[in-house]
């Protein structure tokens, strides 16, 4: 996943910025326009913010699940552990060339990675209002296991710096 991810956004040609969704994912009607904002500010390297689930709103488990990935998404940020979900960041061109990017052997975590290593070279920004509505067809294919793999997996890499390799895709 992230040598895909690194091959896309090393091939672009914005003048600022490498911006990250995806296809399952919608965005904030202002998102570009947040991003943008963020990025008037020359220390500023990276912005973020909180990824909900598009479908299942309404029912606890989804709603739930999202709120608790909220809080430790901000909670990191609070601490100082910048980094960022796949579905809703961008990055300063310069300083995503600067650190080399993703890490293309990373399978997953690779939006962890990428945090850690640019929050090094400047100011990353979570804007709680920068919201991403994404696809929970993971969430609901694994339900538990989804969340318990991320927690590890989080865990695994900021202990040890490696990532798992155990992520299949789900379509």
């Amino acid at each position: 996943a992230a040598a895909q991810h690194h091959a896309d956004l090393r091939h672009k040609r914005e003048a600022y910025a490498q911006i990250r969704t995806n296809a399952d994912t919608a965005v904030c009607s202002d998102w570009l326009e947040r991003i943008a904002r963020a990025f008037a500010d020359p220390s500023v390297v990276c912005i973020c913010g909180p990824v909900y689930f598009l479908e299942g709103r309404t029912q606890f488990f989804y709603r739930f699940m999202g709120w608790l990935s909220f809080i430790i998404f901000w909670t990191n940020h609070a601490l100082g552990n910048n980094y960022m979900i796949g579905e809703n960041f961008a990055v300063r061109k310069s300083a995503y060339q600067a650190i080399g990017g993703f890490n293309p052997a990373l399978i997953t975590a690779e939006d962890v990675d990428l945090g850690y290593r640019i929050q090094k070279i400047g100011k990353c920004i979570f804007d709680p209002e920068l919201v991403a509505l994404t696809s929970n067809r993971r969430l609901a294919h694994e339900k538990f296991s989804f969340f318990t793999h991320h927690i590890k997996n989080f865990i695994r890499f900021k202990l040890t710096g490696h990532a798992s390799s155990n992520f299949k895709p789900v379509r």
